[in-house]
């Protein structure tokens, strides 16, 4: 399966389709927690996370991204 532009993925989707060999543990490890995971046997291959809309405690957070990074 491939990722596509500009569609909504969990993290552990993403993990699923770009390391199905590997475990995944929500909130811990490489794919769990990291925001840069190097995809495993693919060299230079890397997925970029981010999580949008969080609220921990009293804070919201407010990320955005452009089409331009």
């Amino acid at each position: 399966m491939q990722l596509k532009l500009y569609a909504d993925y969990t993290r552990q989707k993403v993990h699923d389709i770009r390391a199905p060999g590997s475990r995944f543990r929500p909130h811990l490890g490489t794919w769990g927690q990291h925001g840069i995971v190097q995809v495993p046997e693919r060299d230079g291959d890397f997925a970029f996370l981010v999580t949008f809309g969080q609220e921990w405690a009293d804070r919201k957070c407010r990320e955005w991204i452009t089409e331009v990074g």
